[in-house]
């Protein structure tokens, strides 16, 4: 038995196959017991129809892969997920069998899938270990579906990363959307967009297709070099994919195609549009804070890094701003990451010196640890003023039953 980030790989299918990519057509064969009697003869030629169409959608999903640069994927993880101070590259996953986001990179397939859980390890193994039925391996048509996490084995996942929150799950469903959003369109396994399910049917952010390879009658031994051009033709004419779309647009297959070619472009323009925006946004940040005597690039480590819209540049400036306002010294701020910079200004919020700020921001590695570090002071303040056990625990927002541990810990009771 081998063992992968930790766990045991029980499995004989330790990796994809093209074989063992259709496991099982029990949910479909239900689904589909009233077949098209005007298309097919029997529920048989229904399933071994629809296992046609599910391996060409696995060979385009395939060629796509393959066109894309396994250097700039790699690249793309080192830079933007490596060496990301929010995530932990992850090598045994028995240590996080707790809640939070988890990233999946598939490093052959050059895909990265992004999820939330109440338990990061058990769900992991649960994608290791489930097989999709023929019912729900293709999400939306054949020609533009997205394989599945849950297709890929355990031994395809190359690198996970983890970034562990405790708050409400909703939380959870903000930073997952987040993140979905922010991997390219080419590398995200995802089907769904992030976030919270019912918002994306409320925002149309349900669906997440991908802009698999077009298929000619030149290029088909390119992409497909294990079909001749009359045998893709036969999977995709007969059934009601392009039938359906022809009748309901009124378009012939030639004109489908370049209609799908120009929305993709008119997408790729209106990213390319926000991501100036966003640059431009950022080089005005820098050149404020570059009147304050910083420089974005040299002083902040992970200020380029994006957060949804804003940069953690915008959040430096805020907090820089908000600290010459206090008459506090901002020369402090140089060289720390956007994270610590909180946590240094909150310890100067509540009057420590800036060489004592600097050491609890590198003792508590969590600004609601540096909070609970305060609460835990004042408690002592208070009851050595007197105070009773009940209007402490109202003044620092803490149970009396906290309360009581932390005076006992401190022999203040």
């Amino acid at each position: 038995m081998s063992k992968h980030f930790g766990c045991d790989i029980r499995t004989k299918e330790p990796y994809l196959t093209r074989e063992n990519y259709i496991h099982s057509d029990r949910e479909f064969r239900d689904w589909y017991g009233e077949y098209d009697s005007d298309l097919f003869s029997s529920i048989d030629q229904r399933v071994e129809c629809a296992k046609k169409e599910a391996l060409l959608n696995f060979d385009l999903n395939m060629a796509y892969y393959n066109s894309l640069e396994q250097s700039s994927f790699d690249s793309f993880v080192d830079e933007k997920l490596g060496k990301n101070p929010s995530f932990i590259d992850v090598s045994d996953l028995n240590d996080y069998k707790c809640p939070g986001l988890y990233i999946l990179v598939l490093g052959q397939y050059k895909q990265i899938y992004v999820g939330i859980s109440k338990n990061i390890k058990k769900r992991v193994q649960q994608h290791w270990a489930i097989y999709k039925d023929l019912s729900r391996l293709i999400w939306g048509g054949m020609l533009d579906s997205k394989l599945s996490i849950d297709s890929f084995r355990a031994m395809d996942t190359t690198r996970i990363f983890v970034h562990l929150k405790h708050d409400k799950k909703n939380d959870l469903w903000d930073e997952e959307y987040k993140l979905v959003e922010f991997i390219p369109d080419c590398y995200s396994c995802n089907r769904m967009g992030g976030g919270e399910p019912m918002s994306q049917i409320l925002s149309g952010n349900l669906f997440k297709t991908a802009d698999l390879p077009r298929v000619t009658e030149d290029n088909i031994n390119r992409v497909l070099p294990d079909y001749s051009w009359k045998m893709y033709c036969d999977i995709v004419d007969f059934r009601e994919r392009t039938i359906i779309d022809r009748q309901k647009h009124y378009m012939t297959q030639e004109e489908l195609w370049a209609k799908r070619e120009a929305e993709f472009e008119e997408r790729q323009r209106q990213e390319k549009e926000v991501e100036r925006k966003r640059e431009e946004h950022y080089s005005l940040i820098a050149e404020q804070l570059k009147a304050y005597g910083f420089s974005a690039e040299e002083d902040f480590p992970d200020g380029h890094y994006r957060h949804d819209e804003n940069f953690n540049l915008d959040a430096i400036k805020n907090r820089i701003d908000k600290s010459i306002s206090k008459g506090y010294d901002i020369s402090i701020y140089k060289g720390l990451l956007s994270r610590e910079i909180a946590k240094v200004y909150y310890c100067l919020e509540k009057g420590v010196s800036a060489e004592r700020a600097l050491q609890l921001a590198k003792t508590y590695k969590k600004l609601s640890d540096l909070r609970f570090y305060f609460k835990r002071i004042r408690c002592l303040e208070l009851r050595a003023e007197g105070f009773s056990i009940r209007k402490i625990s109202e003044d620092v927002g803490l149970s009396e039953y906290i309360v009581k541990k932390i005076l006992k810990e401190e022999g203040a009771l």
